[in-house]
């Protein structure tokens, strides 16, 4: 499903990143930070969360994180980040989801 590693003195998602450079995690990691602080939400519950939701038989659990991505995504395009801007955050959180 999901590895994590640290960051600061908290545990983030890694997701599906082992093949990836660490630039490439460390901007990832960016991201999704970004997206937590967004949400407010600790990345550890967003873990555990997750690792719930992935088991419910209704889909709008399964996809709450889904959801609110994409809500972040808007919030991005409105405050006029750019298109590769999105685009990566939108990779960074998808792949820490999987």
């Amino acid at each position: 499903m999901f590895i994590v590693f640290m960051y600061g003195s908290g545990r983030v998602l890694d997701g599906e990143l082992s093949g990836k450079s660490d630039s490439t995690k460390e901007k990832y990691l960016v991201y999704f930070k970004r997206f937590t602080d967004w949400l407010r939400e600790d990345p550890e519950e967003i873990i555990r969360i997750r690792s719930e939701d992935v088991r419910s038989d209704d889909v709008r659990i399964q996809r709450r994180y889904e959801s609110k991505l994409l809500s972040y995504i808007t919030y991005l395009k409105q405050n006029e980040f750019s298109t590769s801007a999105q685009q990566v955050a939108f990779a960074a959180v998808i792949s820490s989801l999987r």
